[in-house]
């Protein structure tokens, strides 16, 4: 019976899915901006009317989690570990007394409780209606229609060039979508430094098959040197007054700051490499 509902949803989704293979990266990217120019024109009143006071955070992310913040694990280890003037008698009878509280509070943090404790499955129904509403439906709509005009123009032009097409509009969706100046900036931001200690590690580890300990060392000399670049270049400090002026900072200041960076991190790498 499964064998046979299994089968017949891949053939009443085969069609759909061969659609999704056949179109580029590009009608999505394209597709996701639109989405983001929805979201900035409607999407504050549209998160308004399904309950949200703002507009959701990183894609609800935030959000769902907010019910289980106030949830305390510090109880199950803390009579094992006390402190001076809260001595526990029974430690293991206190642990499991803090373990069942933290699964009540747990299962309470599912369900609603009023406007201002919504609950877990409250705010994640209506964060999937915001996503499928404003970036979902948007983005897969425009770019089933754009699929074959972005196919044929993908085809005429040189490869270089539609790489460097798709970095530009990787580049746009992430300067247009995270330029919030909160909460979405900052994920971003975290992101992008993890992102780049994981494949400068994965360089040593994975394809040197090294063992590096002072990664994060040479992290912090390039994220030193980037500092110190930006706060001397681009911004009136304690310093002295921004030595190119405040107007010239920008995406392409950005970049050769982090380059410098770089550059800071592998000079200490190597006089540190030599010797070891």
């Amino acid at each position: 019976m499964f064998d046979t509902l299994r089968r017949g949803l891949s053939r009443l989704m085969a069609p759909v899915i061969g659609r999704f293979r056949r179109t580029t990266v590009m009608a999505f990217q394209i597709g996701f901006l639109i989405a983001i120019g929805l979201e900035m024109a409607v999407g504050a009143n549209f998160a308004s009317l399904i309950g949200f006071r703002k507009i959701p955070k990183f894609f609800g992310l935030v959000d769902i989690l907010e019910p289980f913040s106030g949830l305390d694990f510090s109880g199950i280890l803390a009579p094992f570990f006390p402190s001076s003037n809260t001595i526990s008698q029974q430690p293991i009878l206190d642990s499991l007394q803090a373990v069942e509280k933290l699964i009540g509070d747990f299962i309470s943090s599912l369900f609603y409780h009023g406007a201002r404790n919504p609950g877990f499955l409250d705010i994640l129904l209506r964060v999937l209606i915001y996503d499928v509403v404003i970036f979902v439906i948007p983005t897969i709509l425009i770019a089933l229609v754009l699929r074959g005009a972005v196919s044929w123009f993908l085809d005429t032009i040189p490869r270089t060039a539609g790489i460097v097409l798709y970095l530009i509009l990787l580049y746009t969706i992430i300067m247009l979508w995270g330029n919030d100046g909160g909460s979405r900036q900052l994920i971003l931001i975290y992101m992008g430094i993890n992102i780049m200690l994981t494949v400068s590690l994965n360089l040593v580890n994975g394809y040197m098959g090294e063992f590096s300990v002072g990664h994060a060392g040479f992290m912090g000399v390039g994220a030193y040197m980037a500092a110190v670049l930006s706060m001397r270049l681009f911004t009136n400090s304690s310093l002295g007054p921004a030595a190119l002026g405040t107007d010239a900072a920008g995406p392409i200041a950005f970049i050769g700051v982090l380059i410098a960076g770089g550059i800071a991190a592998a000079i200490v790498g190597l006089l540190v490499a030599f010797p070891s």
